[in-house]
């Protein structure tokens, strides 16, 4: 019998997929202001942290803290993404 996830990790995939969306979106939204190395980094994020979802689904526990630290460095790096997206937005 396959052991159930844990609230952690299942929060942990819920996270993963909400900011796989928003990397999604910000990338969308650098290309459509012809960023395209920038729209190109955050889809190679989003691949990223969609590697950490499908791992700790096929892994469970045993990728919760990885993907725990791909959740964190993300973060981080969305947040910058996203305030070069909006300088950019303000002067075009």
């Amino acid at each position: 019998m396959t052991p159930r996830p844990t609230h952690a990790t299942l929060s942990a995939i819920t996270d993963l997929s909400a900011l796989i969306d928003s990397t999604r979106n910000l990338a969308d939204r650098a290309r459509a202001l012809r960023m395209t190395d920038t729209a190109r980094e955050l889809r190679a994020l989003a691949t990223d942290l969609d590697g950490s979802r499908t791992a700790l689904i096929t892994d469970g526990e045993a990728a919760l803290d990885d993907a725990l630290d791909a959740l964190e460095y993300a973060a981080d790096e969305l947040t910058e993404y996203a305030a070069r997206i909006g300088r950019a937005r303000g002067r075009a």
